[in-house]
């Protein structure tokens, strides 16, 4: 069996819909201080594509994250 490990925020009930698919995951609820710490870092992320690619898409998934 494989392992990958994520690093990042999730959304949409991604843990739920892993499981469902007969996978299984891990998880942890963050501290407050911590979830927006990494809400930031994935705003500079987002930000970062849609100025190198100038694309709508990457400027919907900018507002995904506000």
């Amino acid at each position: 069996m494989t392992t990958k490990n994520y690093h990042k925020l999730v959304r949409d009930r991604i843990p739920e819909i892993i499981e469902a698919n007969g996978k299984a995951c891990t998880y942890e609820t963050l501290s407050d201080e911590d979830y927006l710490r990494m809400l930031d870092a994935k705003l500079d992320e987002e930000l970062a594509e849609y100025h190198k690619d100038q694309n709508m898409e990457e400027l919907a998934d900018l507002l995904e994250v506000i």
